[in-house]
């Protein structure tokens, strides 16, 4: 999982089955949108389609989110927006 030249990244976490999940969104030139996560401890990153509520919620951060941000703000339970 690479950047692509002129995409977009954001990045958040989120406690899913009582696991951290760390979870990085690439939104690409062409409209194009890839969800990767990795439980906290793990090496690999894998790729995943959200629930609606969480794809919503993670396109919000694109606008209130820092750009290029090394922080990993906390997704609240259900997708409902950064917390």
């Amino acid at each position: 999982m690479m950047p692509v030249a002129g995409a977009e990244r954001v990045q958040y976490c989120k406690i899913e089955g009582g696991c951290l999940i760390y979870v990085i969104v690439d939104l690409h030139p062409d409209d194009r949108t890839e969800f990767w996560s990795q439980e906290a401890g793990e090496v690999r990153w894998y790729r995943f389609s959200p629930a609606p509520e969480e794809f919503a919620a993670a396109l919000a951060l694109f606008v209130t989110a820092p750009p290029r941000g090394s922080q990993w703000p906390m997704l609240k339970s259900g997708g409902g927006g950064a917390g």
